[in-house]
């Protein structure tokens, strides 16, 4: 089995919270964050990224464009990567034995038109809500080399390498360690069935659905009036005093060696 990781994850919000978050002294006293161009050869966006040591959190602003399309409030995606050779046929072949047509495989993708390719991307297509993305990625070979020369990348493919040069050890996060993800059952399904493919042990707990991989669980709960991510949890790199702080519709909780960070609060 490929061993399959969270490489990150994306929450779509409105406009002033994401400015509260940009502008936010707490949320750069918690990690390296910053805002964000990027320029691949299928489209741009610009985004707000947190980064930990091998996760990443991507703020997007809802109304802003993607290759042509708009970003709608509450979009949220969970980036998964793993880094041995043969895994994109691998996790590609396993899917399809779930999914059929549904599964789809992008290659070439570069952060630069004309520079040196950056991933290997395998989607499955969804129900038409577009509530909550989930894609697999491969890192392509060179990748990692040609974008930190000089930086003594052992591992071509390690997506654990992959966020090295953005993470800020002097600051509090470590590494995203949870997510709680509202869901209606069609999409819990999909999911769920996902990260089986992945390897990753299910536990159906009451009403919600615990889903457990390398150093992450992922707890699913009905949907509300907000579907997709709903909370993200933190591990920290030192005890903390306790610590609220209000961005907007989103919310910062640091306590001890956890902390949270929560979109539109319980609703």
């Amino acid at each position: 089995m490929t061993p399959v990781f969270l490489s990150h994850v994306y929450v779509v919000i409105d406009p002033a919270s994401y400015e509260a978050i940009r502008h936010s002294a707490e949320i750069r006293a918690l990690a390296s964050a910053k805002e964000k161009t990027v320029d691949p050869s299928h489209g741009g966006w610009t985004a707000f990224y947190i980064t930990g040591r091998q996760t990443a959190i991507e703020i997007l602003v809802a109304g802003s464009t993607s290759a042509g399309d708009q970003w709608r409030l509450g979009q949220s995606g969970i980036g998964l990567g793993y880094g041995d050779a043969g895994g994109t046929p691998y996790i590609e072949k396993r899917l399809r034995a779930t999914f059929g047509e549904k599964v789809m495989l992008e290659a070439g993708k570069s952060e630069t038109p004309g520079v040196v390719p950056w991933l290997i991307e395998i989607d499955v297509e969804g129900d038409g809500s577009d509530v909550l993305s989930t894609w697999f990625t491969e890192i392509a070979p060179g990748y990692l080399v040609a974008r930190y020369p000089g930086a003594g990348i052992e591992h071509l493919l390690s997506h654990q390498q992959y966020l090295a040069a953005g993470f800020l050890p002097d600051r509090l996060l470590d590494d995203v360690v949870g997510l709680t993800v509202a869901l209606n059952p069609s999409e819990a399904s999909i999911l769920v069935a996902e990260l089986k493919v992945a390897g990753w042990m299910i536990r159906q707990m009451e009403e919600k659905t615990v889903i457990s991989g390398p150093d992450i669980a992922i707890t699913i709960i009905p949907a509300g009036s907000r579907a997709g991510i709903r909370e993200v949890g933190l591990r920290l790199r030192r005890p903390t005093r306790r610590q609220d702080t209000s961005l907007g519709s989103a919310e910062l909780l640091l306590d001890g060696e956890m902390g949270r960070l929560r979109f539109w609060g319980s609703n």
